[in-house]
């Protein structure tokens, strides 16, 4: 993993660590470089956030377009509802920070998701 990359990982885990408060300090402490070359790949930290979205976005998408159609369905029908979902799940948790996050942790420590 390039220094980039690694920057995007530990950004996205101390986010769910510690919350908004996460500084380009605590990033670049954590990856072992300079807040400076943070600076350098991503300008401010709003840059650096959204950079961590679109990946995650990026790497949904990867996973949806793995799904299987199932017999009858075309593939470009498949990915559109299965994107539809995904934004309307994704929409959910902006709209409601609160319960996203308690969602987000909860599931973390326990591991499964009920039905």
């Amino acid at each position: 993993m390039n220094k980039k990359d690694e920057i995007l990982q530990v950004t996205i885990r101390l986010f769910h660590e510690k919350g908004e408060t996460v500084s380009l300090d605590d990033i670049a402490k954590e990856v072992g470089c300079s807040k400076t070359l943070i600076i350098h790949y991503y300008g401010k930290r709003e840059n650096l956030l959204k950079s961590c979205f679109s990946l995650v976005c990026h790497e949904v998408r990867l996973a949806i377009s793995e799904v299987q159609a199932p017999e009858g369905c075309s593939k470009e029908d498949m990915r559109r509802y299965l994107t539809d979902i995904w934004r309307s799940y994704f929409d959910y948790l902006k709209d409601n920070p609160v319960k996203a996050r308690f969602f987000i942790q909860y599931s973390h420590g326990i591991g499964t998701l009920p039905p």
